[in-house]
């Protein structure tokens, strides 16, 4: 599991997209001059090939790519469409009728053009795989990179994937904890030098001196930020100091060579 993580997180990490950002660019379909229909299919074909390139990276054959994005584009127009046309009913009752009528209507629009289908076991588990995986990239694109994690002596197989789990965010159910989590990443490798997190059996511990972060196999978001706070910025100046004196010290000559100068010293 976490070879593969760490796979898709390169692929992430190579990929020419822009990221995240906490203000996205919306096209302003509806407040341009000449906006229309034409706008619409335009940016409805371009989200649904980014949707295709998004799917692919992780998802099985192509024509269930295509299906899966163009259902999810359609979905998302049509019920722009049957919004755009209800919130202009005056008539209160029955404009809140129909705003409430409008998920279930397009949920039978979308069957009636791509079929109802149930997922079979196998497609349900690649769904979570690939889900589980877009929610690992997405921590990692954010700012952190396995080369920056590295497991203590002793941590066992089970206790290294709970590790990479947790990591990645697939533990976390609440939004607020994964932006937190994001969060979290950003500031131990946002500034030079970057602080590496080590994964021990237990214990959370700043090791000031030696410039890195410790935490045990089951950590928290919540204990993690506590150690964070108090602790990131003497442990990065730390390991600024260590790498400092490291860059003035003299090289280190081989013991073969030291040996040699001694014998023709005699």
């Amino acid at each position: 599991l976490a070879a593969r993580l760490v796979r898709d997180a390169e692929v992430v990490l190579e990929s020419t997209s822009g990221g995240f950002s906490d203000q996205p660019e919306v096209p302003p379909l509806f407040t341009q001059p000449g906006a229309g229909r034409a706008a619409f299919d335009r940016l409805w074909w371009q989200q649904t090939h980014e949707e295709m390139v998004r799917e692919a990276l992780h998802g099985p054959d192509d024509a269930e790519v295509r299906r899966h994005a163009a259902m999810g584009v359609f979905a998302r127009k049509y019920e722009h469409q049957l919004l755009r046309r209800y919130t202009g009913i005056k008539n209160s009752k029955r404009r809140r009728r129909k705003l409430e009528a409008v998920s279930a209507k397009v949920e039978a629009r979308v069957k009636a053009k791509f079929g109802s289908a149930l997922l079979t076991e196998e497609l349900l588990l690649e769904e979570e795989e690939r889900a589980e995986r877009g929610e690992a990239a997405r921590v990692l694109q954010s700012g952190y990179h396995p080369d920056l994690v590295f497991m203590a002596p002793g941590v066992s197989d089970e206790q290294r994937r709970e590790a990479t789990r947790r990591i990645c965010g697939m533990n976390l159910a609440s939004d607020a904890d994964f932006w937190l989590l994001e969060n979290l990443w950003k500031a131990m490798r946002g500034k030079h030098p970057p602080v590496p997190l080590v994964i021990a059996t237990k214990d959370y511990k700043a090791h000031h001196e030696a410039g890195f972060v410790q935490a045990p196999w089951d950590f928290t978001v919540s204990a993690l930020c506590d150690l964070l706070e108090e602790d990131l910025e003497d442990v990065r100046e730390g390991l600024a100091l260590r790498w400092s004196r490291r860059a003035a010290a003299p090289p280190r000559r081989p013991p073969a060579q030291d040996k040699a100068e001694e014998e023709d010293a005699h």
